[in-house]
């Protein structure tokens, strides 16, 4: 039966391995996310899709990644029941609209399948990214011009950057709703507050015992050395500590997160 409560698992894949987890309803609502990433350019190219979570079919999702120069990807996934209808969730990407190899911006609207009462909060993070050649990793996925009955996905390429296509993950709830709480992370807040992010008073009436977590941006001046970056979460009384790790020549990260009661 579905989940009476938000659950999230984690999940890690290496090379073109798989992680099966039951789904035990097709109607069940689910996004995942990278939490870590672990790319090595073979011959200074990296050629392929990375896949935060694919669904297989009405049974199972499966976690992984796969192409040239793919290491390992881990993260989780955040899974609840369709009762839940003051949740709206989906997967939305450049298959949805023209986009041709190579194009630095794509945008789309989306529509909720239902209004809110005032405009929610919405969290984006990838689902995945196809990306090639021995060019810098610049991507970014982010929600704009919010309101009570949609938002603008965008995903943004920069400099030279060159990519083929892209999907992301979308999560919106009530903004005034307790128990829940969404933002973002970069690597540029783990160095000011040493990670630590304190939520709203009053917005929960215990600690959390959900975060999700998933990449959203990405800035890495140079591949042919590799990327191996990722996040980490401690969650306290009254804040969540984060630290971003980095392995390789990572120039920035960001993630997007979400913490429920």
């Amino acid at each position: 039966m579905p989940f009476e409560v938000p659950t999230t698992e984690k999940w890690s894949t290496k090379d073109t391995n798989t992680t099966d987890f039951p789904y035990t309803s097709s109607s069940q609502a689910f996004i995942a996310g990278f939490q870590k990433l672990h790319l090595v350019p073979n011959d200074s190219t990296f050629s392929g899709e990375v896949y935060a979570f694919k669904a297989t079919s009405e049974k199972t999702i499966t976690a992984y990644v796969r192409g040239l120069g793919v290491k390992e990807g881990t993260g989780n996934v955040l899974r609840w029941s369709p009762a839940y209808e003051e949740y709206q969730a989906g997967v939305i990407g450049t298959g949805n609209s023209t986009f041709d190899a190579g194009q630095s911006k794509w945008t789309y609207r989306v529509n909720f399948t239902h209004a809110f009462s005032e405009p929610p909060q919405v969290v984006t993070c990838f689902h995945h990214f196809e990306l090639h050649n021995n060019k810098p990793w610049r991507l970014t996925c982010k929600a704009t011009d919010i309101d009570k009955t949609g938002f603008t996905a965008h995903i943004n390429a920069w400099g030279d950057t060159f990519i083929t296509g892209g999907y992301l993950y979308w999560f919106a709830h009530p903004s005034d709703r307790k128990g829940v709480v969404s933002g973002d992370v970069t690597l540029m807040d783990t160095f000011r507050s040493k990670g630590k992010t304190y939520w709203p008073s009053g917005a929960f009436s215990r600690k959390p015992r959900i975060c999700f977590v998933g990449l959203r941006y990405i800035n890495s001046d140079s591949n042919t050395d590799g990327v191996n970056f990722g996040i980490d979460y401690t969650i306290e009384d009254d804040h969540v500590k984060f630290t971003i790790l980095d392995e390789g020549r990572l120039e920035g990260a960001s993630f997007s997160y979400i913490l429920i009661e």
